[in-house]
């Protein structure tokens, strides 16, 4: 089988290119401001830092329960971070905004869609924070597309997986010992 012609593996930007997942994706370009090489440093590794924090924190929904507002959770918190880095970065250095262009990501934008006119349109309350919760999880997804891009870059997304799976099977393992439960079962009241 050959390589195809445009790969030119003795070129390192090809080879930088040929490691990247081939995704089929809509380029949107960005107005940048001019930062200093400090503020850009920082731009680079915060997104990064908080999206390993994010994959570490999904399982943990119980979390909110220790919070004074019952509203959140410590993944929705690192969730909103890391969106708000990645907006930063977006405006000091990317330049472009990657979009995925597929049909399961189209189908998964219209839904989202589909939810936010849903519940707007109706008026409720929690149909309003289960669309805005929808929102939120798209614009990371987004944002994991555009940050995640070698594949280094997703051994450290699965590495964070992994460690969460181990992280919760404790927790779980410790709770089944104890015999407590982080929620209440539907007939304990």
């Amino acid at each position: 089988m050959e390589a195809p012609d445009d790969l030119n593996l003795n070129d390192t930007s090809q080879r930088k290119r040929s490691r990247s997942l081939n995704v089929l994706q809509i380029v949107l370009p960005i107005p940048h401001l001019e930062a200093s090489p400090h503020w850009l440093a920082i731009a680079r590794w915060v997104p990064q830092v908080l999206m390993v924090a994010w994959v570490l924190t999904l399982p943990f929904e119980f979390t909110k329960l220790y919070f004074p507002n019952q509203a959140f959770e410590v993944s929705r918190v690192v969730l909103v971070l890391c969106l708000a880095a990645f907006a930063v970065q977006l405006v000091v250095e990317r330049r472009e905004l990657r979009l995925p262009f597929s049909a399961s990501t189209i189908g998964l934008a219209l839904l989202t869609a589909y939810a936010v006119v849903s519940a707007v349109v109706v008026g409720s309350v929690p149909g309003v924070r289960t669309a805005g919760a929808m929102v939120a999880y798209l614009l990371m997804t987004i944002t994991l597309f555009n940050l995640v891009q070698t594949q280094e870059q997703h051994r450290r997304i699965w590495s964070a997986l992994a460690v969460t799976a181990i992280i919760l099977s404790v927790v779980g393992l410790f709770l089944y010992l104890t015999n407590s439960y982080i929620w209440n079962p539907p007939n304990a009241g």
